[in-house]
């Protein structure tokens, strides 16, 4: 095989490449990449002992920054060189304290514009430990600061004659923090407590144990009597609560927030975010409660909706800040009291706070909403008096207080409210006269003011109110004709008035108005005869003795008078039964002339139906029975009687039924007789024990076995419609009375057991 040869110049450039790479290897023969090296470095920035791993701290302007180095894997080390980038705009390097890790180190430093390179030597021997403090850097934030980070982006370390070198990403962040508070404990106000706390820091600068930034109140280091100055400037007053981080405010708040911003997480939420969103709504999510600054940093919203929730207090100091606020829903929840603080949200057009537990009086500072559009208090358990300050709302156009316990009278300040369109007043205590003023609402649409205690007639001013579409004034003590110039409410679909004494006039053109509204609830007019013939009703049979009198003799309409029915003004129906009416009945019942149902039944009346009675031409239903009165026998009354489809009650007995009756009472010893009842009372004959009774005439006498003694009397031929007499098991004695025989009609006689003698007559042979 042929011997391959080189030629001079290739040996040449490979001698020449050795050379260079040999020069290379030993200019820096102990240079390594930052993937071989085996040390590593941390920043803390707690000043206390050991590796706290902070990276983040909150600062203010012109205060010194402490940032600790720590090393790992750093046993036998002899110098250390680190770089750290900075923004001067935001901090100023003060200088380096070097650790105990490297023995009688020094630390000159290499510093220009945005860098410090430290370079930090050992002048006696490798450090003994593997990890420590390698040195504290400090900084000093600008007047200026507003927030930046130290970054750590170069280190290499040498120990036994190499070096190793690493590129790093390690840094710290400073954030402003936010203005120390004179309101200390949180209270929002300034106040003795807050001067304990401050005391007890007095005297304390930055490298004092005692020493809160909190505290230092003009962020010059240092708690002095400077400090004291401010405080005393503000003391006793009230303060804004300071800004909250999102992510420790109430859940719900916090989960509102973050659906109103773009950011990923609520840590990302900055103050910025916060001065943008214009509406939070936080609605049925069951909130319970909220923090005072909740709604801090929110300074243009203007949109909140807190409604259905569980809310039953609001802190003091939530609304500070929200001068922008126009829209605010509280509805729903379970407030028990209106915070005072409300009266200071001067921007509010809308204020809900309906269907809570809210109790006391309405704040008079609700009067400071002078922008106000719409106010809702409904459906609570408010008290005291309307406030005249609302009248001074002259921009309302819904006012809802209904539902409520206000009193007191209406105040005529409300007649200012020129905007108004909606006022809801219903449902609570109001009692008085209702304003004349009202009539000036000329915008009003819906007007509540039913179920109250108010007084007096509706004003004619009422007639003014062209544009009404619902107007509601029932139950209501209120009297009297409903005014004529109602009829210039063209435009009225819902009219309600009933339940008290108001009354709708029976003129023709009144009537064809309320026929022309869609919904109407209220009585007619009554003429005066038919409220007449109810007070000689009551007079006559001892009203005030009545078990049901509800609203007899009083001014309401005789439609709300217990038992009465009234039907176009006039009375229909008069249901009296078992209420313990007595005495007579008066003839002016006749005047009752659209009477149709009468039940006067089951009271302790007595006497003969007065023969004025039958001038009740429309009656259909009568009931008088079990009431100790009786139809008259004569032939007008009977045919009378007889045109009403229904009647319950008896027709008067003749004298000689009584008569007979009574004559058997007294000689068979009636006082003595098992059964008794009602016999000798001026009950009616059929109400008597043992007594039937048809047409006024009794036709059966069932006494057996109740004790008769002695003899039968003659007088009981009287009872000449007699058609059954049973006196079995008694004591009676003596003959049986001829006389008997003269009941021409009797079918049946039972006179057995007894001690009857003689014989008996033949004259009974022929019944």
């Amino acid at each position: 095989m042929e011997k391959r040869t080189e030629s001079p110049s290739r040996l040449c450039l490979i001698f020449i490449i050795a050379s260079l790479l040999s020069l290379l290897f030993l200019l820096s023969p102990f240079t390594l990449s930052s993937q071989m090296s085996s040390f590593s470095l941390s920043l803390d920035l707690n000043g206390a002992e050991g590796d706290q791993a902070i990276q983040s701290l909150d600062v203010f302007p012109n205060q010194v920054i402490f940032i600790q180095v720590f090393g790992k894997d750093i046993q036998n080390a002899n110098r250390l060189s680190v770089r750290f980038e900075y923004h001067v705009s935001q901090v100023v390097y003060e200088g380096f304290d070097v650790g105990d890790v490297l023995p009688n180190a020094s630390a000159p430093p290499e510093q220009d514009s945005g860098f410090i390179e430290i370079n930090i030597a050992s002048s006696d021997g490798s450090a003994m430990v593997n990890s420590g403090l390698i040195g504290t850097l400090r900084f000093r934030t600008t007047d200026a600061f507003s927030g930046t980070q130290i970054r750590l982006v170069r280190a290499e370390l040498g120990r036994g004659g190499q070096s190793e070198a690493v590129t790093l990403s390690v840094s710290v962040t400073l954030q402003v923090a936010a203005p120390p508070s004179m309101d200390i404990d949180g209270s929002g106000f300034v106040d003795f407590s807050d001067f304990l706390v401050l005391a007890s820091a007095f005297g304390s600068n930055r490298d004092d144990a005692r020493y809160e930034g909190r505290l230092d109140l003009d962020s010059n280091g240092a708690i002095e009597f400077s400090d004291f100055l401010e405080f005393v400037g503000v003391f006793g007053k009230k303060v804004s609560r300071p800004f909250l981080p999102v992510c420790d405010r109430t859940a719900q708040v916090r989960d509102a927030i973050m659906a109103a911003v773009s950011v990923n997480t609520c840590g990302d939420v900055t103050e910025v975010h916060l001065a943008a969103i214009d509406s939070l709504r936080v609605v049925g999510t069951s909130l319970s409660e909220l923090q005072p600054n909740d709604f801090s940093g929110l300074i243009a919203l203007t949109w909140l909706n807190l409604r259905g929730n569980q809310l039953t207090s609001l802190p003091d100091g939530l609304f500070d800040g929200l001068t922008a606020l126009t829209w605010l829903n509280l509805g729903n929840n379970h407030l028990s009291t209106i915070p005072s603080e409300l009266g200071n949200l001067t921007n509010l057009t809308y204020l809900h706070l309906g269907r809570n537990q809210l109790s006391g009086e309405i704040p008079v500072t609700m009067g400071n909403l002078s922008n106000l559009e719409r106010l809702y208090l409904s459906g609570n358990q408010l008290s005291g008096k309307i406030p005249v300050e609302l009248g001074s709302l002259n921009s309302l156009t819904y006012l809802s207080l209904s539902g409520n316990q206000l009193s007191g009278e209406i105040p005529s300040e409300l007649g200012n409210l020129s905007y108004l369109i909606h006022l809801e007043l219903n449902n609570n205590k109001l009692r008085g006269k209702i304003p004349t003023a009202l009539g000036n609402l000329s915008n009003l649409q819906i007007l509540g003011l039913n179920n109250n205690q108010l007084s007096g007639e509706i004003p004619s001013e009422f007639g003014k109110l062209t544009k009404l579409t619902g107007l509601w004034l029932g139950d209501n003590p209120l009297r009297g004709e409903l005014p004529q110039s109602l009829t210039e409410l063209t435009k009225l679909q819902e009219f309600y008035f009933g339940g008290g004494g108001l009354c709708a006039p029976l003129d023709a053109t009144f009537q064809k108005w309320l026929q022309s509204i869609e919904e109407v609830h209220g009585p007619t007019c009554t003429p005066a005869s038919q409220r007449e013939a109810l007070v000689a009703l009551y007079n006559a049979t001892n009203g005030y003795n009545w078990t049901n009198k509800t609203n007899w003799l009083s001014d309401n309409h005789p439609s709300t008078w217990y038992g009465v029915s009234v039907s176009e003004g006039w009375i229909t129906h008069l249901d009296l039964r078992e209420n313990n009416l007595t005495g007579t009945l008066p003839v002016e019942l006749s005047n009752l002339t659209h009477l149709v149902y009468l039940n006067i039944g089951g009271n302790p009346l007595r006497g003969t139906l007065p023969q004025s009675l039958t001038e009740l031409t429309k009656l259909e239903v009568f009931y008088f029975r079990d009431a100790g009165l009786c139809a008259p026998l004569d032939a007008t009354f009977q045919k009378w009687l007889q045109s009403i489809e229904e009647v319950h009650g008896p027709t008067c007995t003749p004298a000689s039924q009584r008569e007979a009756l009574v004559a058997l009472y007294n000689a068979t010893n009636g006082a003595n007789w098992t059964n008794k009842t009602n016999w000798l009372s001026d009950n009616h004959l059929s109400t008597w024990h043992g007594v039937n009774v048809s047409k006024g005439w009794v036709t059966r006498l069932d006494l057996e076995e109740n004790n008769l003694t002695g003899m039968l009397p003659v007088e009981l031929n009287k009872l000449s419609n007699l058609e059954r007499l049973e006196l079995r098991g008694n004591q009676l004695s003596g003959k049986i009375p001829v006389a008997l025989s003269n009941l021409s009609n009797l079918q049946e006689l039972d006179l057995g057991d007894n001690q009857l003698s003689g014989e008996i007559p033949k004259e009974l042979g022929n019944l």
